[in-house]
């Protein structure tokens, strides 16, 4: 984690919570999950004064988010009679990754759609 993603975090609303049982302890970390949480890491520690080396486990964030926008655009930028043009649809950052489809004055339009 770069610093300006540390000062990120120190700016969100964390809520964080220890509890002790016996001689367990548990410690709960909330926070408000946004788009850009998606593959962050987040690592718990335990130690005390009998371990060298602190037991850890990281768990990694999947968050399903829609995207923001979709946007066409024309190839070439300046049609004529005679001239194929390529439409291309562009969708913002999503998480499960958009899927594209086409449709021409209402109906859905058949064809080969590949990945890049």
């Amino acid at each position: 984690m770069d610093a300006e993603e540390n000062k990120n975090m120190v700016k969100r609303a964390i809520k964080s919570v220890s509890k002790t049982s016996d001689q367990s302890v548990s410690a709960e970390l909330s926070i408000l999950v946004n788009v850009t949480d998606n593959q962050a890491q987040y690592r718990c520690e335990a130690h005390n004064s009998a371990t060298e080396i602190p037991l850890f486990e990281t768990k990694v964030l999947t968050v399903h988010f829609a995207p923001e926008t979709a946007k066409i655009r024309i190839e070439p930028g300046e049609l004529r009679p005679g001239t194929e043009a390529t439409l291309i649809c562009d969708s913002s950052s999503s998480n499960p990754p958009a899927k594209l489809s086409w449709r021409h004055e209402g109906t859905m339009l058949e064809g080969k759609i590949g990945k890049i």
